[in-house]
């Protein structure tokens, strides 16, 4: 915990800090855009921010963690992995709920629908102060509101009464969709991430590492505790800062077809768009038959971690 931290992952990465600071002038392009309370708009914009802080921490977290009073100084491989899946799960609900979206009538159920589940979740806490009683009340007539909304869709009467049940009393969120077998089902982060661009070996790839990390499964202990020097977590860590600026690139150009007044952004800067344009590629169907190692394959310096 004592060895000092020196070497900086994203200090020449500048195409992490030009993806970045286009998130942030895209999302100050549509301030003032008209929404009133309970608009979709104020959900889809507030994605980009959260999408922002992810990112915004990764970079931080790959400076090294320092905690003076111990002393420690250590890179932390597990938490950079941890937000690189929220972040990307940021983009991906906002591609399916705000961008996939081909009419105002599928966008709009998808949007209750997932507000839905939200407030199903917060339904099924045990709220002990005055505020929070009262904060559970309201969001029991909104939750009424979305469901009489949801059941008033042609899309949704069209579902079996078991898929309806799972939306309007389990919180589903996604709605369900015939796959390669035939069959209809939820789709899955995966799916989602394919439909957003993705090529299904690196959607897959990436998002089942990513998920290794958040649900502690034994190969993202193994990984950490095999990566003992400062140079193994480095290397650790490299795929992901990847993925991250996949996820950036994606995040830019749905929010601006979903919000065309942000195109101005890509417009005046090109080194901006190219990069966007650039990661999105690597992710794409394009690169399908390169070897891209998302989970570190490291080579002889890092024998021994599976």
């Amino acid at each position: 915990m004592s060895e000092v931290y020196s070497y900086h992952i994203s200090d020449n990465d500048q195409e992490f800090i030009i993806l970045l600071r286009g998130l942030i002038a895209v999302s100050e392009a549509i301030k003032g855009t008209p929404a009133k309370h309970g608009d979709w708009v104020l959900d889809a914009e507030g994605l980009l921010p959260k999408t922002v802080y992810h990112v915004s921490t990764v970079y931080y977290l790959s400076h090294g963690t320092k905690i003076p009073p111990l002393p420690a100084d250590f890179l932390d491989p597990g938490s950079i992995q941890v937000l690189v899946r929220a972040t990307l799960e940021s983009v991906l609900v906002f591609h399916y709920v705000f961008a996939a979206p081909e009419t105002d009538a599928d966008r709009d159920l998808r949007y209750a629908m997932w507000c839905l589940s939200g407030l199903l979740n917060r339904q099924r806490y045990t709220p002990k102060s005055t505020w929070g009683k009262q904060r559970q009340q309201e969001d029991a007539e909104l939750v009424k509101e979305l469901r009489d909304k949801i059941c008033c869709s042609n899309l949704f009467q069209k579902l079996t009464a078991k898929q309806q049940r799972k939306i309007l009393t389990k919180g589903e969120w996604r709605l369900p969709e015939r796959n390669s077998e035939g069959k209809c089902a939820f789709p899955s982060w995966v799916q989602i991430a394919t439909a957003a661009g993705l090529s299904k070996k690196t959607a897959y790839e990436m998002y089942s590492h990513l998920s290794s990390y958040a649900h502690s499964s034994y190969l993202s202990v193994l990984q950490l505790r095999q990566a003992v020097t400062a140079k193994q977590r480095e290397m650790l860590t490299g795929g992901t800062m990847g993925i991250v600026k996949i996820a950036m690139a994606l995040m830019a150009r749905l929010y601006t077809r979903v919000f065309p007044k942000a195109k101005s952004i890509m417009l005046d800067n090109e080194g901006f768009a190219n990069t966007v344009d650039m990661w999105i590629d690597i992710g794409s169907d394009a690169l399908e038959d390169e070897e891209i190692d998302w989970d570190a394959e490291f080579g002889d310096s890092f024998q021994g971690l599976e």
